[in-house]
């Protein structure tokens, strides 16, 4: 009841007729602008973004409205850092509203302070746009005005493995230099506009060389988009596993995708078989399996009995194919431009 009573009080507040140009804030011309905490965040990472007022003059409440880049962003939460109320924020699209009140007879805030601070995750590289559109502001005598802004910031979301957006971060799809004439071309640029694969620094994106598993583990994270905090991983390698890809390694076992194997080691500078990219697909899908299915493939002999189901189910639902001559090379390592291509048939599968 009393946070009910709450958000009315604050709706009232904001619903309050704007004043004229003379009145209210006018005279001391209160400025508002945002400032980043960290510009240049890896993918899966969190980072702030402060909304600041100077010149205030009795500030009781007020309304937040900014815009922010949902493809390659996530809103995570905002804190107002000052007593009274703050309405949860409200999203809609690639917009939130944020809004807070001061209560009773509190004096409202006089000369600069932060208003909010909104911590974001970064989703997927390139650059991307936080802008604040405008702010609603009231004052104790529950006088409000509407303040216009073309206030924005700009965060450079890299890599989790240290690798840049191709082309200066303003393009990621064009600028690769040795994809031209290659089978997986449209697919390669596809998962590099998704933001679950990227070229390298010198404008490759040497599609014929082989992944390891954990590459395939970011790959796999960054696509599924899973979320999560960094959990110990019990593996007895674990020093050799590289800092950049711990957290995504964490995310996909705990989600039930990838595991070590029987000696309690995960080799993570092991390259990835064909038939462990087709097991993970089919665990991140949750694709039945039919242990007595029959495999289409002329080298099912080589397919180990742990991976054939998977391997057929993944065929069936059109994710996999083969290599030529009816074989799935069960054993071979799989490139990145096919680590690529099962990965888009995941996301496909079902649409």
């Amino acid at each position: 009841m009393i946070r009910k009573l709450f958000v009315f009080s604050l709706a009232m507040l904001l619903y309050v007729s704007v004043l004229p140009p003379k009145a209210a804030f006018a005279d001391k011309d209160p400025a508002f602008t945002l400032s980043i905490m960290n510009n240049t965040p890896t993918v899966n990472q969190t980072f702030q973004v402060k909304v600041n007022g100077t010149k205030l003059n009795d500030l009781y409440a007020y309304e937040i409205n900014l815009t922010y880049d949902s493809k390659r962003l996530k809103f995570v939460s905002s804190d107002s850092g000052s007593t009274g109320f703050t309405v949860e924020p409200i999203l809609k699209g690639n917009t939130i509203q944020l809004a807070h009140t001061q209560i009773g007879n509190t004096a409202g805030k006089n000369g600069n302070a932060t208003l909010a601070t909104l911590t974001f995750r970064a989703v997927a590289m390139d650059s991307a746009l936080i802008s604040l559109s405008s702010l609603k502001l009231v004052n104790s005598k529950l006088e409000s005005t509407v303040v216009s802004s073309r206030e924005s910031v700009k965060a450079n979301v890299k890599s989790d493995k240290g690798e840049q957006p191709t082309n200066g971060g303003s393009d990621p799809v064009n600028g690769l230099t040795d994809i031209s004439g290659h089978w997986a071309k449209a697919s390669i640029q596809e998962a590099i506009k998704l933001g679950f694969i990227t070229g390298y620094d010198d404008g490759t994106f040497q599609p014929n060389e082989q992944t390891t598993r954990s590459e395939f583990a970011v790959m796999l994270s960054r696509a599924l988009k899973l979320e999560g905090d960094e959990q110990d991983l019990p593996f007895a390698d674990l020093n050799e596993i590289p800092a950049w890809a711990r957290p995504s390694i964490s995310r996909t076992i705990a989600a039930g995708i990838l595991n070590g194997y029987d000696d309690n080691s995960f080799r993570p500078d092991q390259n990835i078989t064909r038939s462990e990219m087709a097991v993970m697909i089919v665990r991140a899908l949750g694709l039945k399996v039919d242990p007595n299915a029959k495999s289409p493939f002329a080298d099912v002999d080589k397919i180990a009995e742990w991976a054939r189901p998977s391997v057929t189910a993944a065929y069936e639902a059109g994710i996999i194919k083969g290599r030529g001559n009816n074989l799935f090379a069960p054993n071979e390592h799989a490139t990145r431009a096919e680590a690529v291509m099962m990965i888009l048939g995941m996301l496909q599968y079902g649409k």
